[in-house]
């Protein structure tokens, strides 16, 4: 697997698609970070960490609404590999695909949504786009 975030943010949208209630993936601590901002912003339910050591997964739990739609219409991975993108406290303008949108942010502080980045008027690298 090349890209361990852009694997995590397929096997999502995959999972969403076929109206599956969660999705496994590898457990890392940036995927961690990653899940734990879209569960802050309502995207997905909860994210559980389980298994042991080397066998670590983690399993997001994804949140639809009351009449079965999916909360996140979609998400989009950024800064890839073969090109990092960054931007400044400044830079982080709302998603443009939604008025409920957001940008997931890589920061010195730590994983944190363009809302929160923006407040603390902190850039990083642009991990994804989030509607």
């Amino acid at each position: 697997m090349a890209d361990p975030i852009s694997d995590m943010i397929t096997r999502m949208r995959n999972a969403q698609a076929v109206q599956k209630r969660s999705v496994v993936v590898p457990y890392s601590s940036m995927k961690n970070e990653l899940a734990r901002v879209l569960k802050e912003s309502g995207f997905v339910e909860d994210a559980i960490k389980r298994g042991r050591r080397n066998r670590r997964l983690l399993d997001i739990v994804l949140a639809y609404d009351a009449d079965g739609q999916a909360r996140m219409h979609g998400i989009r991975r950024i800064s890839k590999q073969s090109q990092r993108i960054y931007a400044h406290a400044t830079g982080l303008h709302a998603s443009r695909k939604s008025v409920h949108g957001m940008f997931i942010i890589s920061t010195s502080r730590g994983v944190m949504s363009s809302l929160a980045a923006r407040r603390d008027r902190i850039g990083g690298e642009v991990l994804c786009e989030v509607w």
